[in-house]
This record gives C-alpha cells, sequence and structure tokens, in this order.
C-alpha cells in the first residue's frame, strides 16, 4: 500500500514526525506537525487510530476507556507446531471470561495467536509490552493442550489493554472527516477492525472523486453509508464478548448445548451476513 502511494507522489509519505495542532478554518485546513512544520490543503483526513490527534482537535474527544480485556499476542513458525494443528483455518477456543483466536499468516508458514482474557488492573495499551510464557500460560490454565502448544512454542509473548470509545454519529466537521479507528474503535471480537478503515477509506476516496469541487457533499455522503454500518460493527463487537465469554461454556454438558446454539449454520448466517454481503466498492 506504502509503495503504491508512493508511486503517486514519492513525497506523500512523510515519517518522524505527527500531528499536534489542527486549524480548521473555512477557506482550508492546516496542520501543525511536531517538526515545526505546518500543512495546508482543501481536506484533512484524521486516520490517526484511537488515540487520534485529529479527532481531539476537532471534536474534543477525550481519553479511550480501558474495556476490561486485555491481550496476548504471539507469531509462531508452523513448523514447530504439530501436524493436526497447522491447517489452513483460523480456530476460535471459548471460554469463560476469555477466548483464543488463532489462524495461518504468509501462506502458512506462520500462526498467528490471540488469547484474550477479562481482567482488571493491566491499562498499558502497547505493542510490544512483554509478558513471561508463564504467565500467559496461567491465563489459559486447564485449557486444551492444543492451546497450550501454541503458547509454548511463541518466542515472545506480547500483551495489550483493549481500549475503546463509545461510538459516534458524525465523522466530519468543517473541512476535518475521520476515518478508520479515529471515529469507530471497536473490540477485535469481529476481526473487523482493519476492514472497516479500509472500507471507509475506499468510500471516502469514492464520494471525493464523485463530488470534486464540494467536500461538504462528499462527507455527507460518507457519513451516510458509513456511520451506521461502522457503529453496528462496533456494538456487534461487544455483543460478541458476551457470547465468547459466556459463563454457560463452565460446564461441559451446557457448554455444548450453548455452542450448539450459537454457532450452527443459521445462527453465524443470521449473524453475520449482513458484514461479509456488504459492497464497499459498489456502495451498499
Amino acid at each position: 500500500m506504502a509503495n503504491a502511494v508512493r508511486q503517486l507522489d514519492p513525497d506523500a509519505i512523510v515519517q518522524g514526525t505527527g500531528v499536534v495542532a489542527v486549524d480548521n478554518r473555512a477557506d482550508a485546513v492546516t496542520v501543525s506537525l511536531s517538526s515545526g512544520e505546518s500543512i495546508s490543503g482543501d481536506v484533512l483526513i484524521g486516520a490517526d487510530g484511537i488515540h487520534s490527534v485529529v479527532r481531539s482537535a476537532v471534536f474534543g474527544a477525550g481519553p479511550a476507556h480501558f474495556t476490561g480485556c486485555m491481550a496476548w499476542r504471539g507469531v509462531i513458525p508452523s513448523s514447530r507446531l504439530p501436524p493436526h494443528i497447522q491447517r489452513d483455518v483460523g480456530t476460535n477456543w471459548v471460554g469463560p471470561g476469555r477466548h483464543v483466536v488463532t489462524y495461518p499468516l504468509r501462506r502458512g508458514e506462520l500462526f498467528n495467536f490471540v488469547g484474550v482474557v477479562e481482567r482488571t488492573g493491566w491499562e498499558t495499551e502497547s505493542w510490544t509490552a512483554k509478558g513471561t510464557r508463564d504467565e500467559c500460560a496461567a491465563d489459559f490454565a486447564g485449557w486444551h493442550p492444543d492451546v497450550h502448544a501454541l503458547i509454548d512454542n511463541i518466542d515472545v509473548h506480547y500483551r495489550w489493554a483493549l481500549m475503546s470509545r463509545p461510538p459516534m454519529a458524525r465523522w466530519s466537521a468543517g473541512r476535518v472527516v475521520l476515518v478508520g479507528d479515529a471515529c469507530h474503535p471497536m473490540l477485535p471480537f469481529m476481526a473487523q477492525g482493519a476492514v472497516m478503515a479500509i472500507e471507509d477509506a475506499i468510500t471516502l476516496a469514492r464520494v471525493l472523486a464523485a463530488n470534486r469541487n464540494d467536500f461538504v457533499t462528499a462527507f455527507a455522503n460518507y457519513e451516510a453509508e458509513r456511520v451506521m454500518r461502522a457503529n453496528r460493527c462496533v456494538i456487534a463487537a461487544e455483543r460478541n464478548r458476551e457470547i465468547f465469554h459466556n459463563e454457560r461454556l463452565m460446564e461441559a454438558e451446557d457448554a455444548n448445548q450453548y455452542v450448539s446454539a450459537q454457532w450452527n449454520e443459521a445462527k453465524v448466517r443470521e449473524r453475520y451476513n449482513w458484514l461479509f454481503a456488504f459492497d464497499a466498492v459498489g456502495g451498499g
């Protein structure tokens, strides 16, 4: 993606600096950078994540809040794992207060591990904070041996707090518009955070191209297409937390009935068809 952008404009991506202030005027919008420079343009697209400086400057957003969930992350060379785990499928292990998602990466050469645990007292949001193998294993004590085979073969066990913000009804103000986690951060329980950001970008590019001299109409059309859908995904991710971490999974007999009720084909189609049937390119 970065290479494609640079082919269009070699100077489009500037690293080593960040936005510190936004001046959203009637005639133009200007951002002040931490490097001391300023850049002006017709519109500003804030794609700077859950701690968005653009969002804070324009909408006055307060800090993100801790969701009560902490995630373990790790990547494993597939060659280390037993053959039956190396299948080219994603797997979701669910249980009271926690769940694990695994799936292959890089043509099956690697396996990604994400283990989410409900807890208090851990609010460090960082992609590089490290825990230990023993700490991760303890959070999934008593879980299936396959889960522990994955944990045991992770070289570095990263952990981070999952943060959130309430959904927004408006994503634009004046010449500024938001995309991705800047306007709709969500728990990863729908695996749609990046997807929603990409859909935002596709839609925004389409409406701006169709209304080149009228950003007000473009932003209005963008919000009309995206706000309800993305916020529905935020709510669905919260709901999946309840489904994945349900206390009914504590006892084997009730767990079997619960899984059969929640993951039969009709129920899964009902829960997800609205999501996967959407065409961002075509607009619906």
